[in-house]
């Protein structure tokens, strides 16, 4: 009787330990994702141009090189849109405003010659 109880116990640890790191991690992940968005939204606010991890992507073996400039304006449109349904700000009217120079950057990186994109990153 005492090994069954043992066993039990022992299992409910387990169990335990299992769902607090699954816990855990998930909320690191979920706090990685948002915390990321809200760095390169800002990035692109003060610097008018796009983060140097942007640039990066892509430029690896085995991966599809794209062209930079779609590739940016892709980015940044998953950028407005993540911010379009985000739950953290302290007002709509503070995501408005974010949304609107994201959209007005947009435009002006969408305006500007291909040979500007590469001469900002240069």
């Amino acid at each position: 009787m005492e090994f069954l109880l043992g066993s039990i116990l022992v299992m409910l640890v387990g169990i335990g330990l299992v769902i607090g790191s699954i816990l855990y991690w998930s909320n690191w992940l979920a706090h990685r994702h948002i915390t990321t968005r809200f760095r390169d939204a800002e990035f692109i606010l003060q610097h008018h141009r796009a983060p140097e991890s942007w640039i990066k992507r892509g430029s690896g073996m085995g991966q599809r090189v794209g062209e930079p400039r779609r590739d940016i304006l892709a980015r940044l449109d998953e950028l407005i849109t993540f911010f379009e349904s985000c739950p953290f700000f302290d007002g709509e009217e503070t995501r408005q405003l974010l949304l609107s120079q994201l959209r007005q950057e947009r435009e002006q990186w969408k305006a500007r010659p291909d040979e500007a994109w590469l001469l900002r990153h240069g």
